[in-house]
């Protein structure tokens, strides 16, 4: 099974600010981030969430203290948590590196720990899961922009700085994506104009340009692409794309001369522009559109407390409900027709429902039960 184990621990609910470990072990390996509560915290509210991801060579703990989200987290016009994960060692540069899919060697399933990340904080505190967003910085920024093509159905808003996308992705999403970049042109790390990485060009062939990368979203999301370049300060160049499908925006800031940071410029903060970006999308879950005649069966609310209703146009079918660890928890029928799945008696976690469909096939579904 995928998930190994999801969650060591509940955690204690603070009025008070507190960075703590999230650690568990997925797909074999142990896992570690830090995660930030900010102060004030009630679980009676629900907070955004935003995954924070380091560059090569980096953790959770330092971009976690040195991107200034901490600060943003904290302003109470708008809390938000913050995850900060590690990425594993990769033998190819001897350090930490997400799956991003420059290298090709690399072979963890980030983008599903990712996922199991993001349960993993929403079991323990209350998240509003149309408000979870992606922002990480270069081999980080890589990845969000992995994850904008492959997790975009629960995370809501990317924003990347000094990193684009691996060449080798196939990205087309079902949505408009909200991506916001950052990049300075003197960047000696992940160069702007895509003709070297690490100052060689023969790497240039694994990433994107800044160009190409934006020029592929604003296509992607059918932006209307002819957009005059506004001035922010003495060096940044803001291109605003607000057409776009389902209401997403696209945005690029071109940093003339700056280098391969977060904080590129006096002229903006990179936190606080990110946060602005993040604070005008949501993502609307929790329900599923079903065609007529469908087979399909939907389980909606998801997650949800208590109980779930499980459209199901087929024939019946016998099921049976599995926890993280893989163990039966309960069995049963469920009826053609709309009906409800009592779980008041189950406590929080992530489970599976296993069932064998009209036509023959097994099929296995994710749910998520958030008790209060």
């Amino acid at each position: 099974m995928k998930l190994g184990i999801l969650l060591i621990a509940l955690f204690p609910i603070q009025l008070f600010a507190q960075t703590m470990n999230l650690n568990f072990e997925f797909d074999d390996l142990a896992r570690v981030s830090k995660l930030y509560v900010p102060t004030g915290y009630d679980e009676q509210n629900e907070y955004p969430l935003v995954v924070l991801l380091h560059g090569l060579g980096g953790n959770g703990t330092e971009i976690l203290q040195g991107s200034g989200l901490i600060a943003e987290a904290n302003d109470p016009e708008h809390p938000f948590l913050i995850v900060s994960p590690t990425a594993t060692v990769q033998a190819l540069f001897d350090a930490t590196e997400w799956n991003e899919g420059v290298n090709p060697l690399h072979t963890i399933d980030d983008v599903s720990y990712i996922n199991a990340l993001i349960d993993s904080v929403m079991v323990n505190y209350t998240i509003n899961q149309e408000r979870i967003y992606c922002t990480g910085f270069s081999d980080g920024g890589f990845m969000t922009n992995r994850l904008a093509c492959e997790l975009n159905n629960r995370i809501a808003a990317f924003a990347s700085v000094g990193g684009t996308r691996a060449s080798s992705l196939a990205c087309s999403p079902d949505r408009g994506i909200p991506i916001f970049h950052i990049h300075g042109t003197a960047d000696a790390v992940v160069s702007y104009n895509g003709d070297n990485l690490f100052g060689s060009p023969f790497l240039a062939a694994l990433f994107m340009s800044v160009d190409e990368m934006m020029s592929d979203w604003i296509e992607e999301n059918s932006c209307v692409a002819d957009i005059a370049a506004i001035s922010i300060g003495d060096d940044t160049e803001a291109y605003y794309y607000t057409a776009c499908d389902d209401e997403s925006e696209v945005w690029l800031y071109k940093v003339n001369g700056a280098a391969h940071e977060w904080n590129l410029t006096n002229d903006f903060n990179t936190a606080e522009v990110i946060w602005e970006f993040f604070d005008q999308f949501s993502l609307i879950v929790g329900t599923e559109e079903i065609a007529e005649n469908s087979n399909e069966v939907v389980v909606y609310p998801n997650p949800s407390s208590y109980s779930f209703s499980i459209n199901n146009n087929s024939s019946k079918f016998n099921y049976s409900l599995l926890d993280a660890s893989g163990r039966l928890v309960e069995s049963g029928v469920i009826p053609t027709g709309i009906s409800s799945l009592n779980v008041s008696n189950l406590p929080s976690g992530m489970y599976f429902m296993h069932y064998i469909n009209a036509e023959n096939v097994a099929v296995t579904k994710k749910i998520q039960i958030l008790q209060n």
